[in-house]
């Protein structure tokens, strides 16, 4: 009998592990066919050794961000909420509503992004010459503007708020729970080359909707763990 029963826990939690490894190889395929040019250019940027080439390549690459993969991103984090909360059979056309009714939003969050972010760019550029404070300066807020962008899109996934709201909030957490917000921003990161360097195909498979998945459980059981106190 307990053989049985043992038998039929296993059995349960194969299936469940099977359906959620189809569910992030759908999903992870629908944020890929969404930004199938933004990688495109990702991946002629990483490969090519010629600098003429990308002066071509960034300016066609940077308004692509805004218009496809933070709202894209934006998607994969709905999505990857629905699974965690409801635990219910993801629907592709989940993925798609998450994109329209979040588009604006997180092309605005992505618009930010990116301006600051080339901005910062042109900055440091021009101050290669310059002191190493004025570059370690540089860094340092070019690694917080991506902390507040990653957390907005998460505030942006999870409630149906105002967009300055939810960017507040973002702050607010940054700036109240500092230990967590970093760590788990470069927890993010490390999946992202851990799971890449391990193997190429299983990051294009199941890469970056595990890494939002981990994630958003780790903010999930943060958010718990704050309305508990």
């Amino acid at each position: 009998m307990e053989d049985k029963y043992l038998a039929g826990k296993s059995y349960l939690v194969l299936y469940e592990l099977s359906r959620l490894i189809i569910n992030f190889i759908l999903l992870n395929f629908l944020w890929g066919l969404m930004n199938l040019p933004v990688l495109i250019l990702f991946f002629q940027i990483a490969l090519t050794d010629e600098v003429s080439a990308l002066f071509i390549l960034i300016p066609l690459l940077t308004p692509l961000l805004p218009i496809l993969f933070f709202p894209g991103l934006q998607a994969l984090m709905s999505s990857s909420r629905d699974l965690l909360v409801n635990e219910a059979v993801f629907n592709p056309r989940l993925f798609f509503s998450s994109f329209k009714s979040g588009y604006k939003n997180s092309f605005l969050i992505g618009m930010g992004f990116t301006s600051l972010v080339t901005l910062i760019g042109g900055v440091f550029y021009l101050s290669m010459d310059a002191h190493v404070f004025v570059q370690l300066l540089l860094s340092v807020l070019l690694f917080y503007i991506s902390i507040v962008t990653f957390y907005g899109l998460i505030m942006e996934s999870h409630y149906k708020m105002p967009l300055l709201w939810k960017l507040k909030q973002a702050i607010i957490l940054i700036l109240k729970y500092p230990f967590f917000s970093i760590l788990t921003f470069i927890f993010y990161l490390m999946l992202h080359f851990i799971i890449f360097t391990v193997n190429i195909v299983l990051y294009s498979l199941l890469g970056n909707i595990l890494t939002l998945y981990a994630t958003y459980h780790l903010f999930l059981r943060k958010l718990n763990a704050i309305s508990s106190d």
